[in-house]
């Protein structure tokens, strides 16, 4: 993508301190050396749009983008990119929430999955709220 030229082209041709200095709103939270993962999370997001938009059938799109979603959960806890560890932490819990709803969703009764879906909305707006509020505490 054109945000990732970008990127790579002002860490090779500035260094990674200046790349962070003109870019913090891209780059500011990751570790550095991490620089490149918002087009990790922007291709994450492209394939979830693409299960959504070409798979048919609403458990084969729930199914596919569960696989999207669990790899990048996996992607983000394996690599570590945030200065913050908590960060980290949160952005892999929150993706395997949404992977867990998906699933839950997908193997419970029609009539559940409505409840099971609303339950796992609460989840994450207190796990991003309770994450707002550690990072205004620290």
């Amino acid at each position: 993508t054109q945000s990732t030229w970008v990127l790579t082209h002002q860490r090779r041709a500035h260094g990674a301190v200046v790349l962070a200095a003109r870019f913090p709103f891209l780059v500011g939270r990751y570790v550095l050396a991490q620089f490149f993962f918002e087009a990790a999370v922007m291709g994450r997001t492209f394939a979830v749009v693409c299960a959504l938009t070409f798979v048919q059938g609403v458990e084969g799109k729930a199914g596919v983008a569960a696989c999207f979603l669990l790899a990048g959960s996996l992607h983000v806890l394996s690599v570590r990119p945030f200065v913050a560890l908590r960060h980290t932490h949160l952005a892999g819990g929150l993706l395997g929430l949404i992977v867990a709803v998906l699933v839950a969703a997908l193997v419970a009764a029609p009539a559940a999955r409505a409840a099971i879906v609303g339950v796992g909305l609460i989840g994450f707006i207190v796990a991003v709220v309770a994450g707002l509020a550690l990072d205004v505490r620290a």
